[in-house]
């Protein structure tokens, strides 16, 4: 399975659950817990808190599904190297190819490696609250506050203003906001305009893009029958 790179992982301090977080680390690192949930949508950063988790509890982390690897060979895998196993529960519905629920329950219920599941809502918990040390966490949405500390974490020279003003408009993961900081220096170092691009123009463009991309798959374009003519 696909080893995730945690090098630049936030701590759990950076996030409005970290008291709760912590605590789940430690159950998680010491095995009196084996399985978490951890629910909320990219807004609340939970691809970042997963990371940060198993940054924290100093596990490895692979992820699953990932090509040419069934879920016994990343289990298996994640077993022997003594890894957590982290799932997308929305990824998993969605792919027809992994057989039945049931087998994949049963996979989940059995085996010894410590698995980590994350999505916008609980999935697959019901089965395996009653075979696994589990627990899970609905995760508190980041304030503006919160937000532009994350902006400060990925972009430290950015002024105080800016990055409050950001925070307030785009409620961007840590993720996204690292993906938006690389967007915007990848069109600062290609433009060829006169004068060059003001970087902190760069930088809206490159979350306003970001912002129409996550945003365009809930649109549906409206034309309407009458004009303002009619």
């Amino acid at each position: 399975p696909a080893e995730v790179d945690l090098t630049d992982a936030l701590p759990l301090a950076e996030f409005p659950d970290a008291e709760r977080l912590r605590l789940i680390a430690d159950e998680l690192a010491h095995k009196r817990l084996d399985c978490v949930g951890i629910w909320g949508t990219a807004a609340h950063g939970t691809a970042d808190v997963v990371r940060a988790l198993a940054a924290q509890t100093g596990l490895c982390l692979h992820r699953w599904p990932a090509a040419g690897i069934g879920l016994e060979q990343a289990l298996a895998a994640a077993t022997a190297l003594d890894a957590a196993l982290w799932l997308e529960s929305e990824q998993i519905e969605q792919r027809e190819q992994l057989g039945s629920k049931v087998e994949l329950v049963s996979n989940l219920a059995t085996t010894p490696a410590r698995i980590l599941l994350s999505g916008e809502r609980p999935g697959l918990t019901s089965e395996l609250i009653q075979t696994r040390r589990y627990a899970d966490l609905s995760l508190a949405r980041p304030d503006s506050a919160r937000r532009a500390g994350w902006w400060r974490q990925a972009l430290p020279h950015l002024e105080s203003a800016q990055r409050e003003q950001l925070a307030s408009r785009f409620h961007f993961s840590p993720t996204q906001i690292r993906a938006a900081a690389r967007l915007a220096r990848r069109a600062k170092n290609l433009d060829d305009a006169s004068p060059p691009l003001d970087p902190a123009h760069a930088l809206e463009a490159a979350c306003n893009q970001m912002a129409l991309s996550r945003s365009s798959r809930f649109v549906t374009l409206i034309e309407p029958k009458r004009t303002a003519s009619d």
